[in-house]
């Protein structure tokens, strides 16, 4: 019987080549939570590992809510033959706290562990639906001649380009009518994602222009969650442009729960989906087979990511080959090495692209991939409650740099969004400041 024998909970500051801002300032470093687990099967020991990857405010958790409620799963002793019972009473208990990306870590070791145990990788453990796919690759708000090499360079590479675009409708019509121009002489297509910034009026207003500007339809694949996450306006927006661009809307921001997959499936709506935002493979499985009963022929959907290091990454590919609707080109294939590269690739293996560019999941048992521990102990957090008391009280800790510039604190960001004071699961106080 394969016994989990040891836990490790550990908490990482890795750092970022170019600085993130955020609505309370500037992260110059990433919180990254794992879990090591430890199994005896028997004829020998094995180390599997999960990840936490998502970032407050983009969720209603930071990382130390993640690190406690991994920290409080009671899994030693447990056996790997009570998988599906340890990931239930977990699930029960994040039904509690909000903490889904736990819940994906949870899920991502006791697969690794599990895979490992049979000696197969993660997507053979469920039912493959492929093991390779497109790549689909963001780009920022460069100007417009960086645009355009930007978007031909990922072309070259056999990727599809995804521009990021913000509130302002004629800046966006410039994007838009610049990547169509070099789409079309690649024959390629290209996405567009504007992180739910438009007001309904503008994006109806940008859907009008582009009307007029002429058909967008053969070039751009979708456009990704162009209003807030309300399930009804992304509904009314996918709608809108339908009738007047021919193009689907992909909802994200809106994507939260089952509930509101079914209903935005219902309407016809693609989804990305974020294993680290619905919680694992498994339950982006079950939520795939809702929106299946919910609109009939099913949409297509894709596998979103959250910044993950490569560990986190190589699951997000399994995850890709796993759910069978998501047939788009997906930013969960990127290798995480586009980003997190040497001392910062934490797995001794190396991401596989096929001749065309698309990317091949690990094969090896489990995750497919190892803990490069050498260099993952470089950014492990000594003290992560100090650390996270800090930041919680003042924006920053020793280790993860957050430069505040904006009115809003770390603290009242905290306590509006998660609804719990600052202190709620600390027993190291500090004073606000």
């Amino acid at each position: 019987m394969p016994i989990i024998t040891g836990v490790q909970v550990l908490l990482i500051a890795i750092p970022l080549t170019e600085p993130f801002r955020l609505g309370f300032g500037v992260l110059r470093d990433l919180p990254r939570v794992f879990l090591v687990l430890n199994v005896d099967l028997g004829d020998r020991e094995i180390e599997a590992v999960g990840e936490a990857s998502i970032d407050f405010p983009f969720s209603h958790y930071d990382a130390w809510d993640i690190y406690s409620a991994l920290k409080n799963l009671p899994l030693t002793g447990r056996s790997l033959d009570e998988r599906e019972q340890i990931l239930d009473e977990s699930w029960n208990r994040r039904q509690i706290d909000g903490c889904f990306a736990a819940q994906a870590a949870l899920n991502m070791a006791l697969d690794d562990a599990l895979g490992q145990a049979r000696g197969v990788s993660i997507h053979a453990l469920y039912t493959p639906a492929r093991t390779q796919g497109s790549i689909l690759e963001s780009i920022g708000l460069l100007d417009l001649s960086a645009l355009r090499d930007r978007i031909t360079e990922i072309y070259d590479h056999g990727r599809t380009p995804k521009l990021k675009c913000g509130s302002d409708v004629q800046d966006a019509l410039q994007r838009l009518c610049l990547a169509r121009e070099v789409a079309r002489a690649r024959s390629g297509r290209f996405a567009v994602d504007f992180n739910a910034s438009l007001t309904p009026t503008a994006w109806a207003d940008l859907c009008d222009q582009m009307k007029r500007d002429g058909s967008f339809v053969h070039e751009l694949l979708f456009v990704e969650q162009p209003v807030s996450e309300d399930t009804l306006l992304t509904i009314q927006a996918h709608r809108y442009a339908r009738e007047t661009i021919n193009i689907d809307v992909v909802a994200d921001e809106a994507f939260l729960t089952e509930q509101d997959a079914q209903a935005l499936s219902a309407a016809g709506i693609p989804l990305n989906f974020k294993i680290q935002k619905v919680g694992g493979i498994r339950q982006a499985l079950v939520i795939e087979q809702a929106t299946r009963e919910a609109c009939k022929p099913p949409t297509a959907s894709l596998v979103g990511g959250t910044f993950p290091t490569a560990i986190g990454r190589a699951y997000d590919q399994h995850a890709a080959c796993v759910l069978v609707s998501a047939t788009l080109p997906s930013d969960g294939w990127q290798p995480a090495t586009d980003w997190f590269h040497g001392e910062r690739h934490l797995i001794h293996e190396r991401f596989s692209l096929a001749p065309d560019g698309q990317a091949c999941a690990f094969t090896g048992p489990g995750l497919g991939v190892s803990l490069h521990w050498k260099q993952l102990r470089h950014f492990v957090v000594t003290d992560p409650e100090a650390e996270y008391a800090a930041i919680r009280a003042t924006g920053s800790g020793a280790q993860l740099r957050i430069l505040g510039e904006d009115a809003t604190t770390y603290a009242e960001l905290y306590e509006r969004i998660t609804g719990r004071p600052i202190t709620w699961n600390l027993t190291i106080k500090k004073e606000v400041s």
